[in-house]
């Protein structure tokens, strides 16, 4: 099969794809801005420097993935619904901490249960 021939199969027409990378571009865009202006803000609230801000965008990315290798399996065998519970409490969880933290090491935190709840 030729590369991302599943993609093209899967929306068919060239029209559904462009909607699809539009809808992706979109989404992504929006995300970095989001992201940027929130760190932009933490620079300026708390005093966080590039280099602690570098952790928190990277911890993110590591316990993604890593959640992702370990879960992946689990959720094969006892269904996504739980997960996606599971899932939302990390992330509540994570925006708790958010509001109640001033320090670096509390947004460590909660950005690694960011990472662990995507």
């Amino acid at each position: 099969m030729e590369p991302y021939g599943a993609i093209r199969e899967a929306f068919g027409s060239t029209r559904k794809r462009v909607k699809f990378y539009t809808a992706a571009v979109a989404g992504r865009f929006t995300f970095a801005l989001r992201v940027g202006i929130f760190y932009a803000m933490l620079m300026e609230t708390f005093g966080f420097n590039l280099i602690q801000l570098g952790l928190l965008a990277n911890v993110v990315s590591v316990y993604s993935t890593l959640s992702q290798l370990f879960f992946g399996k689990l959720v094969d065998r006892y269904g996504e619904r739980r997960f996606m519970i599971l899932s939302r409490v990390l992330h509540s969880m994570a925006y708790m901490g958010f509001f109640r933290s001033g320090s670096f090491t509390g947004f460590l935190v909660s950005q690694l249960l960011i990472g662990l709840g995507n």
